[in-house]
């Protein structure tokens, strides 16, 4: 449900037989449209979560953490600290909100 405020996230890859990246790519862009349509008080955008996307070239369906293991965690973390749910979030999820609509490759955030 894209009414639902959560902080959402997508892994996949071009190569991936089971899942279509163009599919996934095209759901990714119409939740983020949702996001913005102008439906809150006085014609503001209302939020209803972010909406995070990690794509990879090459990897194929669920073996994305085998293949690419720091790109993945570091994806994980960065949704995780987006969603509140661990870290300090304030920080990403305003750089969460403030990105393109597209769908693209987050790079990898660094450990600390």
């Amino acid at each position: 449900d894209a009414s639902i405020d959560v902080t959402k996230l997508f892994v996949y890859s071009h190569d991936d037989p089971l899942a279509s990246s163009q599919h996934i790519e095209q759901v990714v862009h119409n939740l983020r449209q949702l996001n913005t349509r102008s439906n809150g008080v006085h014609g503001k955008p209302r939020r209803k979560g972010p909406v995070l996307s990690q794509c990879w070239e090459r990897s194929k369906h669920c073996g994305h953490l085998k293949v690419h293991p720091k790109e993945y965690n570091a994806s994980i973390d960065n949704f995780l600290s987006i969603a509140g749910v661990v870290g300090n979030h304030g920080a990403a999820a305003a750089a969460a909100e403030e990105e393109d609509v597209g769908p693209r490759e987050r790079p990898p955030r660094s450990r600390l």
